[in-house]
């Protein structure tokens, strides 16, 4: 074998979009967007919201973003990587992940209640009814 075959066989070139891909904390699919807390996730979490996390030493960590994306500093050990804090809180996010949190009760989810249900709340209180609601009378 030649030097030049040896050299390509051993250092692999990089393959373009493989040297960062974000990952979901609370899932682990591909992120494709941020959540409010500016945190990559996937669709299905968008709107999830990562709990207070504490570093290895047992400190609060604080949340910081540069050019090549989340990361986390501790007062005692300094800076920590996004990965590694999913290493060290892993079971903790995906248990915030896991829990349900209560619905709002009244009108504003309207997906609660039956169009019939919906309609007498609405005729109880006076309020218009939509065309689809009147449909339904």
């Amino acid at each position: 074998m030649s030097t030049g075959v040896l050299l390509s066989i051993m250092f692999r070139g990089k393959v373009y979009g493989q040297s960062q891909i974000a990952v979901c904390p609370f899932c682990r699919s591909t992120a494709m967007t941020k959540n409010s807390q500016g945190i990559p996730v996937c669709h299905k979490h968008s709107s999830a919201r990562m709990p207070d996390l504490k570093c290895v030493c047992g400190k609060w960590l604080d949340q910081r973003e540069s050019k090549f994306g989340v990361f986390y500093t501790c007062i005692d050990c300094g800076t920590v990587s996004f990965s590694r804090m999913l290493e060290i809180n892993g079971d903790r996010i995906r248990q915030g992940a896991l829990e349900k949190k209560p619905e709002p009760k009244g009108m504003s989810s309207p997906g609660r209640f039956t169009i019939r249900e919906r309609v007498q709340e609405k005729l109880r209180k006076g309020e218009p009814l939509t065309p689809e609601e009147l449909d339904f009378l």
